[in-house]
This record gives structure tokens, sequence and C-alpha cells, in this order.
């Protein structure tokens, strides 16, 4: 599969992507069996078992900020990161969750080590250069394993 032409992510999502942003359904009035708030719940819950604790996530391709919620409701600090800017407003003014737009490698240097959790679901394939993408999410999150010296 050939990866997309740059600059593909950002017409894409700023032409096509827009016009479903009449389909967005704030979060207050999503039930816990909609499948984003169910999904989020799950995988939330997953990771405070693994790590016994809440703490910061990114939401990377955030669309209207739903996983930003559940983790916010369950006591998360969390924000997305979404290229779209009609859905990033939708995140804060409707959805109030803290949201930046633009892509990953735009915001490494001043997030060095900032996130617990990197979030990113149906984003890596959209990406121009997944290798940069990736390179970008290592740098944001904290590192949780303890390195050991094995000379010692």
């Amino acid at each position: 599969m050939p990866f997309p032409e740059q600059g593909y992510s950002v017409d894409l999502y700023n032409e096509d992507y827009t016009g479903m942003l009449s389909n967005f359904i704030p979060f207050k009035e999503l039930g816990n069996d909609f499948v984003d708030i169910f999904e989020g719940h799950r995988r939330l819950e997953r990771l405070e078992k693994i790590f016994g604790k809440k703490g910061t996530l990114l939401d990377i391709g955030c669309g209207p900020g739903n996983l930003a919620c559940v983790a916010r409701e369950r006591g998360w600090h969390a924000m997305g990161l979404e290229i779209n800017e009609g859905s990033a407003c939708f995140a804060r003014k409707i959805n109030k969750v803290e949201v930046v737009v633009g892509k990953i490698q735009d915001y490494t240097a001043l997030w060095i080590g900032r996130f617990d959790v990197v979030h990113f679901n149906q984003v890596l394939e959209h990406t121009y250069d997944p290798s940069s993408f990736l390179k970008a999410v290592r740098q944001v999150i904290i590192c949780l394993l303890k390195k050991t010296n094995r000379h010692t």
C-alpha cells in the first residue's frame, strides 16, 4: 500500500471531513453505549490497571474530543490534537476539551516528556511520514519503564 502524498491529510480533512461536522453530537448527549464512549472507557480502564494511576493523555486525531471527555470524566488530564480546525473548534466550544490544531511534529519540542499516554486511532495510515510521526510520539510520551544498566 503506498503512503499518502504530502499534504494529503490536510487536504482530506479540510474538505471532506468538515462536511461531517453537522453529524457530531455533544458528548453530554451521548450514552455509554455509543461505541466511542464504550471503547474509551474500556481502553482507559485497561490503562489504569496497567499503570495503577490516572495521568495525562494526548489524543491525536481527536475529532470532536470524545475520548478526551471520557478521560476527563475518569479523572485524567486530557487534551486533543486535531488536523481539522472545524473539529477542533467543536471539541473546544461544545465539549470543552483543550485541543490544538496541527501535526504532532509541530509540537514535539514543546511537549517533550509531557504525556503518560498518547492515543491515536485510525491516524497512522493517513500520515505522510509514519516514521517521523512515531518518533514524535515517542518524544512526547513519558517513559514509564525504568532502564537498567546491564553492565553493573
